[in-house]
């Protein structure tokens, strides 16, 4: 995957994986777990999405 650099040197995948809309308690968490073993590394998520739980999940 293509990275770019950030001003502090600080390099963050240029594709991520957003969970926007993703329903908690088992698709998220699923939808995290295949995304990781796929290779992605950024995972766009914001708590007023209500599934962190679940991401976190995937993460750990």
């Amino acid at each position: 995957m293509t990275n770019f650099n950030l001003n502090d040197n600080t390099t963050i995948p240029a594709t991520g994986f957003g969970v926007f809309m993703v329903p908690n308690n088992g698709p998220t968490e699923e939808a995290v777990t295949t995304a990781l073993k796929e290779g992605y590394r950024l995972i766009d998520t914001a708590a007023e999405y209500q599934n962190e739980s679940d991401v976190g999940k995937a993460m750990k």
